[in-house]
């Protein structure tokens, strides 16, 4: 994570678009800096992350948030930090001794004689702590290091998230998905992004939760009646999006920052060459003249140009361009330049970036995934998180296995459960007998929406007029089917059958394609040639988080054939009808208690949600 560039996002303010956020990009892939969030939540949680090194609480608000934005119908990409880019050793060096010094004093009043288990008490009931240290102090030794992000990257892991660790920075790597075309926007809290190239940036408000500053790469060289003056874009429309690091350098970030400079210096100098240069490149050269020239002028705000002016432009272009990420395609280590080229303009992999932009990882290693030792490439082993490397070592972690399947070569994981959309848990306790006899008034009673939520996770419709005890029975009898499926199978020995799950609306994924243009009715998920399914002796179906908190799919003819036939489904007109629908291919929900005892009782478990894996890749964003 950066501090940005000096004064970028105030001249490109009138380009930012105020966004609900991020339900504006529904069905988009997010690519997320995941240390944004680390950091902003390891400050909420600052007293058990500083003083039991604890990150329980940053590690459940993680994945709080990650839910969230899986219901507003994106998909998180989350991307962690890696080793520390050697080109920010001074940024990083003075940061880390600002902590430095907060935990020195921290330990100089902790002394080994604090009661850790006092004081694990009061921090857990929120009590005043035993101890006289300030909370700007705990604060200021807040730390991003590896054993928070490895466990936060266990907990996404196991959820089924995707993410992936960068060579070293987050902003480059998320470039290069950006590049791809693996996410369509990015959010952050800075501008570094912009310098990028990204095209589609959204700043997250941390005053406004759920709001942010959408600013899209495509509109900067338009010219409108609100942009029509400022400095930056008139450069932008001349010379192209390129102009953007240069000004970066020159205004001052996290690699460059020469004495006296910033953004009026910058623009003066950009704008001066720009004026001299006619339709001639822009080239360091030409900016250290204007620079010499402005400067014996004393039009540079009384900034200096330096001896060194060309070396340290140079410096700082080379971290935006040749900074090492890692290709998932390719699954190598490269410049950034290097991105999405069919030929790149360096040869790979012979091309050694300039020391400041990184190592290109090279050879194999052996990794613990699961219960086996497996060989695999550093670059793909330290991308998946087996390797930490953000405070400086090398150290191996262990990781579990995910499930996977194939669609069009790519790697997709898990599958929908309950905690993942919302309304899909409710306590049995509120629609038990006894509550539902003390009706929706007594106290702590269950809401009709809640309920109404429920019943539509599970297929329900036509609830509008059903009334509060009516609605009550329904979830109880649902709950009580589910416990019986759950209990007929572990005594069985089988697996715990899969729900069925819609999301809180009730929509099934052909709904919400045919909506979004990608299907036309008639046509069935499994249509779709891009999808290897599993053999029917896997216990489920398995499919990828971009579409699945908020689409359940309809079931097709060919399903029902390989997996219900054991039912009687091509024989009985009931189970055929509840299965396939009369229109669109969905799953009509309304079905029978018998039929869906005899659905949700298979031992394979078919009746499970079927989604569409990666549909967020078919579209054409704008």
């Amino acid at each position: 994570m950066g501090m940005g560039v000096a004064g970028l996002l105030e001249a490109l303010a009138v380009e930012a678009e105020e966004v609900v956020w991020p339900g504006k990009v529904r069905g988009a892939a997010i690519g997320i800096d995941i240390s944004v969030w680390l950091h902003e939540l390891a400050t909420r949680h600052y007293q058990s992350v500083v003083l039991l090194k604890k990150y329980d609480d940053v590690v459940a608000a993680v994945e709080e948030r990650a839910r969230a934005y899986v219901m507003a119908g994106v998909k998180p990409v989350f991307v962690f930090d890696g080793r520390r880019l050697p080109g920010k050793t001074c940024t990083d060096q003075a940061r880390a001794e600002r902590r430095l010094a907060a935990q020195a004093l921290i330990d100089a009043e902790l002394d080994g004689t604090t009661d850790l288990t006092q004081l694990r008490v009061a921090i857990s009931a929120g009590a005043e702590l035993p101890i006289s240290i300030e909370p700007r102090t705990l604060k200021a030794a807040v730390a991003v290091n590896d054993a928070m992000n490895t466990a936060v990257l266990q907990a996404l892991r196991a959820k089924g998230y995707t993410y992936i660790k960068a060579p070293y920075e987050a902003d480059a790597q998320l470039a290069c998905l950006d590049r791809l075309d693996m996410t369509q926007y990015t959010e952050t809290v800075d501008s570094d992004l912009l310098v990028y190239g990204v095209r589609r940036v959204a700043i997250r408000a941390r005053s406004r939760p759920g709001h942010a500053r959408l600013f899209r790469l495509s509109r900067w060289t338009e010219l409108t009646v609100a942009n029509k003056e400022v400095k930056l874009l008139q450069l932008v429309r001349k010379w192209g999006t390129e102009v953007m690091p240069l000004f970066a350098v020159l205004a001052g970030c996290d690699m460059v920052h020469m004495r006296g400079f910033g953004p009026a210096v910058a623009l003066a100098i950009m704008q001066g060459t720009a004026k001299q240069a006619g339709s001639t490149e822009l080239t360091v050269e030409r900016l250290e003249a204007t620079a010499r020239r402005l400067s014996g002028q004393k039009k540079l705000h009384g900034a200096s140009v330096p001896a060194d002016f060309c070396a340290q432009l140079r410096y700082g272009l080379a971290v935006f361009s040749e900074q090492v990420v890692f290709d998932p395609i390719t699954e190598t280590d490269m410049p950034l330049s290097s991105v999405g080229e069919d030929e790149p303009p360096y040869p790979l992999p012979f091309y050694t970036p300039p020391e400041h932009c990184g190592d290109l990882a090279t050879g194999e290693t052996t990794v613990q995934l699961g219960e086996e030792q497996v060989s695999m490439l550093i670059a793909v082993a330290h991308a998946q998180g087996f390797l930490e490397t953000r405070d400086g070592g090398c150290n191996k972690i262990a990781l579990p296995v995910m499930r996977k399947v194939i669609h069009d070569g790519q790697v997709v994981a898990e599958w929908l459960t309950t905690d993942m959309v919302a309304g899909a848990e409710l306590d049995p306790e509120l629609v038990s007998p006894a509550a539902i006899v003390a009706g929706h008034a007594a106290e702590g009673a269950a809401g009709k929406n809640q309920l109404k939520q429920f019943l539509l996770t599970r297929g329900f419709s036509n609830l509008s007029t059903n009334t509060w005890r009516e609605l009550g029975q329904k979830c109880q009898d649902q709950l009580q089917l589910e416990a019986e499926m759950a209990t007929t199978a572990v005594n069985a020995g089988l697996a715990v059958p899969r729900l069925m799950l819609r999301d809180h609306t009730g929509q099934c994924v052909m709904s919400v394609l045919v909506k979004r243009g990608l299907r036309s009715k008639g046509e069935f998920p499994q249509g779709d040639e891009g999808i290897t399914a599993p053999p029917a002796s896997d216990s489920g179906w398995v499919t990828d988080l971009a579409v699945m908190s908020n689409t359940a799919a309809g079931i097709s003819e060919e399903t029902i054939q390989s997996f219900y036939a054991p039912l009687g489904a091509e024989s009985d007109s009931q189970i055929r009808r509840r299965l396939v629908g009369t229109t669109a291919g969905q799953v009509q929900p309304a079905m029978s208690a018998s039929t869906r005892t005899a659905l949700m009782a298979l031992p394979t478990s078919r009746c499970c949600a079927i989604f569409l894996a990666r549909t967020t890749c078919q579209y054409t964003w704008t």
